[in-house]
């Protein structure tokens, strides 16, 4: 499968949540620029280097919304976004700002396939393409 180098943002308030998906993304070719605990820091990552996604929790340590989080980082600084979160239904609030939502507990797979797809890859990696293999569909939605 060929994968695309995407540049990513997280912003969780589980830093051993964003840890444990920077190991995973690096480890599959891709660049974590930066981990936020609030809209205030992931603005100030994206600020000075780009970036292509952002991975974004429902609940930000500062209070902010996620899904308001993610409104602003794709309008203004035009990431795509992903929420990872245990409330599905708390990111389906924010379905207007984002491409889908990775269910916590966080399976590496399905974030990667996740990720592939929001970008605008499939499960094979092929530009376009947005179908999703059903055994990974399960730990996550595209909106």
């Amino acid at each position: 499968m060929q994968t695309t180098h995407i540049r990513i943002v997280i912003l969780d308030r589980d830093l051993s949540d964003a840890f444990s998906m920077r190991q995973w993304l690096e480890g599959s070719g891709h660049r974590v620029i930066g981990i936020a605990s609030s809209l205030a820091q992931a603005r100030r990552i994206v600020s000075h280097e780009h970036a292509d996604l952002a991975l974004v929790e429902t609940e930000l340590e500062d209070g902010t919304d996620g899904a308001e989080a993610a409104r602003i980082l794709k309008q203004r600084h035009g990431l795509k976004i992903l929420f990872v979160t245990a409330a599905p239904e708390a990111a389906r609030q924010g379905a207007d700002a984002a491409a889908g939502c990775v269910l916590k507990p966080i399976r590496p797979l399905a974030l990667l396939a996740a990720i592939q797809c929001a970008v605008g890859q499939g499960a094979s990696g092929q530009p376009g393409e947005r179908h999703v293999p059903v055994e990974q569909s399960r730990a996550f939605e595209m909106y």
